[in-house]
């Protein structure tokens, strides 16, 4: 499990939606980080500028109280949000509500004891594409363990077929 799959988890079971948009949404969020020229301190600096400053010293602080989509919004803009939610196969309204339930718990873990790093950790960077690589997994096992067709089936087939081959050669050769 990666650092930062219980963010991912909590949600996905939250807004009922998948890991792997869950992932996705997450991994961009993680992209727009590691885009900030100064980092997760620049990143933050957005929801400072936004007037949610309150609420980024409570994620620092360890509090972590919920951001509202709007804030999120006016923080990050409605393209940025729009563009998650089409990598993500989300509509706005659910990625906005995604970012939103994440963010907290996401800063907690990228800025420990209120540290703001300038980077993201090797550890964060190399997770960063795992939750849209496990949710795909989860979602391809899931599709593998489907049953396929049963033996009976098969065989109630198989005599369907012969049955119309049969009655198919006795109309011809009337």
């Amino acid at each position: 499990m990666g650092v930062l799959d219980p963010v991912m988890t909590e949600a996905g079971s939250h807004l009922g939606i998948s890991n792997s948009s869950a992932g996705s949404v997450l991994a961009s969020l993680l992209s727009l980080i590691s885009r900030e020229e100064s980092g997760i301190s620049g990143f933050l600096d957005r929801f400072r500028r936004a007037g949610a400053g309150n609420l980024v010293s409570s994620w620092l602080s360890g509090d972590a109280r919920p951001v509202t989509v709007d804030a999120v919004e006016h923080a990050l803009g409605h393209d940025t949000i729009d563009r998650i939610g089409s990598k993500a196969g989300l509509s706005f309204s659910m990625a906005a509500s995604a970012i939103a339930l994440m963010l907290p718990r996401l800063i907690q873990r990228l800025a420990p004891a209120s540290v703001s790093p300038a980077r993201l950790s090797a550890d964060v960077m190399s997770a960063r594409m795992a939750p849209v690589h496990a949710g795909a997994r989860s979602e391809t096992s899931a599709a593998e363990a489907r049953p396929g067709p049963t033996v009976l089936s098969r065989w109630v087939w198989s005599v369907l077929a012969a049955g119309t081959a049969v009655a198919l050669l006795a109309w011809v050769l009337n």
